[in-house]
C-alpha cells in the first residue's frame, strides 16, 4: 500500500509541472496570436493609408500641371510675349480644360469665346487669392481654377480655366481593394466632387457633404474629421449611419485644401488575416487537447520542436525566395513559379511583362546609389497595388522587373492590363524629399501563342522591350506589333 501511494505521489509530482508548463505555453501562444493579429491589422491599415496618399499625390500632380500652364500664360501676358486672348486660348488644348478666360478679383469677366462668365452667380464667394490659386467647385458641378495677374502687388484680374472633374475621377481608378473599398474626393468644405465604388451609397454621391456624414457617424469618425480639419493624413475606424464599418484613410492636399478619402470594408481585413487566426487557433486547441489526453513531456516537446522547425524552414524559404531590396520575388523564384504555372495550366492564356527603368545608370550617377535603391524599393512597394495577389511579380536584375499575369483570356482584358501598367509609370514617383518621376520601357509577350515555355516567352517579351527602347523609351511594345491592331479590332 505504501509503495502504491509513493508511486501515485511521484506520478502527480511529475504531472503538475508538465500541466502547468502546457498551460503557460497555451497562454503564451494565445497572447502571441493576439499580437500577431494586431501587427497584421496595423500593416494592412498602413497599406490603406499609403494608397490614399498615392491617390492624393496623383490628383495634386494633375492640378499642379494645370497651375504651371496658367502661370506661363500669365507671364506671357505680363511680358507681352503674346496677346492676352491668344495666350489664354492656349489653355483650351490641355486635357480636362473645357473653357478659359479672364475675370476680375470677384470672378466676373469674359471667356476666350467672348462670352460672359459670372462665378458669383454660380456660388463663388470672396475674391481671388493673391498668393496662390483659387479653387471653386460650382453648384452645377463644374470646377474652376483661378490664378491672379498681379499689378503693383494687387489682384485686379485673373486667368481662369473650367476643368472637367471627370479627369480627376480617372485618377481614382489606379488602385483597388477588390470590391471592398470606395474612394472619395472632397473640396475644402467637405462637398464630394467625385467618388468611385460608392454607386449605391447615398452619402457618397457627388454634391453630398462628407464632413456632415462624419459628424453623425460612430467609431472614430471624429478623429477623421479632426484630422481633415487640421490638414493631416492618417486613418481611423468609422461606423457610418447605415451601419457600415470601414477603415477610412485620408490624404489632405496642400495646394488647394481638398482631401482624398479611402474607405475599406472590415471584410477585407478579416479575409487577409483569417489564415493567421486559423493557425493560432489550431495550435491553442491542440495544446488544450494535450492537457486532456496528456501524452507525455517527450511527445509534447517533440511537437513543439517540429512546429519550431516548420516556422524556421518557412522563414528561411521566404528569405531564399525574396529580393531583399524590393520585397518582390527574386529571379530564381520568379522563373520557378512561372514554370510551375505553365506545367499546371498549359492552355491558359497569360501575359508576361518585362520592364527596365529608363536611364537607371544616370539616376545612380547623378543622384547616388542610395537614391537609385530608393527608386527600386518604391517601385517594388507600389507596383504590387496594381495587380492581383495571385500574379507573379519579381525583380530579375539590377533595374529589370518581370510581371506575369495569369489567366488573361479576353482581348479587352489584355488591352486593359497593358494600359494599366503604362498609366502606372505616368504617375510613378520615388524619393521621400526629392521626388523623381521614373519611367520605364516595357515589353509584352502572350502565352502560349508566343512561347509555350519560359525561355521562349521571355525572349519574346525581351524583344518587345528592345522595341520600346529603340522607339524612344517610356513606352510599351508587344512582341508582335500585329497585336496592337488585333486588340483595336476587338473593341
Amino acid at each position: 500500500m505504501k509503495l502504491t501511494e509513493k508511486f501515485t505521489k511521484n506520478r502527480y509530482t511529475v504531472l503538475w509541472p508538465v500541466l502547468i508548463f502546457i498551460i503557460l505555453v497555451a497562454v503564451c501562444l494565445g497572447v502571441y496570436g493576439k499580437r500577431l493579429r494586431h501587427d497584421e491589422m496595423t500593416l494592412l491599415q498602413g497599406r490603406v493609408v499609403s494608397a490614399a496618399d498615392i491617390y492624393g499625390a496623383k490628383i495634386e500632380e494633375r492640378l499642379k500641371t494645370i497651375e504651371g500652364q496658367m502661370e506661363l500664360v500669365i507671364w506671357q501676358i505680363q511680358e507681352k510675349q503674346l496677346d492676352a486672348e491668344d495666350a489664354v486660348s492656349s489653355l483650351l488644348g490641355l486635357d480636362g480644360v473645357s473653357d478659359a478666360g479672364i475675370v476680375n478679383a470677384l470672378g466676373v469677366g469674359l471667356t476666350v469665346r467672348q462670352e460672359d462668365i459670372n462665378l458669383p452667380a454660380l456660388g463663388f464667394s470672396g475674391t481671388v487669392k493673391r498668393e496662390s490659386a483659387t479653387f471653386f467647385y460650382s453648384e452645377d458641378g463644374q470646377l474652376y481654377i483661378m490664378k491672379p495677374i498681379l499689378e503693383n502687388g494687387a489682384v485686379n484680374t485673373a486667368v481662369f480655366v473650367q476643368y472637367d472633374a471627370e479627369v480627376l475621377y480617372r485618377q481614382l481608378e489606379a488602385y483597388t481593394f477588390d470590391d471592398n473599398a470606395w474612394v472619395v474626393l472632397q473640396d475644402t468644405d467637405g462637398n464630394i466632387i467625385c467618388s468611385l465604388g460608392g454607386d449605391n451609397i447615398d452619402y457618397l454621391q457627388a454634391g453630398s457633404n462628407f464632413m456632415d456624414t462624419l459628424s453623425v457617424a460612430g467609431g472614430r469618425a471624429s478623429a477623421v474629421r479632426n484630422g481633415l480639419q487640421r490638414q493631416r493624413s492618417a486613418g481611423a475606424q468609422v461606423i457610418f449611419p447605415d451601419g457600415d464599418s470601414r477603415y477610412v484613410a485620408y490624404h489632405h492636399m496642400k495646394n488647394n485644401g481638398w482631401a482624398v478619402l479611402l474607405g475599406v470594408d472590415d471584410a477585407y481585413f478579416a479575409e487577409q488575416i483569417s489564415h493567421y487566426s486559423g493557425t493560432i487557433r489550431h495550435l491553442v486547441l491542440s495544446l488544450a487537447g494535450c492537457m486532456v489526453v496528456f501524452m507525455g513531456v517527450v511527445i509534447f516537446l517533440q511537437v513543439m520542436y517540429n512546429h519550431y522547425g516548420r516556422r524556421k524552414s518557412a522563414g528561411l524559404q521566404h528569405l531564399a525566395e525574396t529580393d531583399q531590396l524590393t520585397g518582390l520575388y527574386n529571379k530564381v523564384t520568379t522563373e520557378r513559379k512561372i514554370k510551375e504555372y505553365f506545367a499546371e495550366n498549359p492552355d491558359s492564356q497569360s501575359l508576361l511583362f518585362v520592364l527596365d527603368i529608363d536611364n537607371f545608370k544616370k539616376i545612380n550617377d547623378t543622384m547616388g546609389h542610395a537614391f537609385g535603391d530608393e527608386v527600386l524599393r518604391s517601385l517594388g512597394q507600389q507596383i504590387g497595388l496594381n495587380f492581383r495577389a495571385t500574379d507573379i511579380i519579381g525583380r530579375i536584375g539590377g533595374d529589370e522587373f518581370m510581371i506575369f499575369l495569369k489567366g488573361i483570356e479576353e482581348p479587352e482584358t489584355i488591352r486593359k492590363e497593358a494600359k494599366k501598367i503604362e498609366n502606372f509609370f505616368k504617375g510613378f514617383q520615388a524619393g521621400e524629399y526629392v521626388k523623381y518621376a521614373a519611367t520605364a520601357s516595357i515589353g509584352v509577350a502572350i502565352f502560349p501563342q508566343e512561347g509555350a515555355d519560359f525561355e521562349t516567352l521571355y525572349k519574346a517579351a525581351d524583344q518587345g522591350l528592345y522595341k520600346a527602347k529603340k522607339r524612344g523609351k517610356n513606352q510599351l511594345a508587344f512582341y508582335r506589333d500585329e497585336w496592337v491592331q488585333e486588340l483595336s479590332d476587338t473593341k
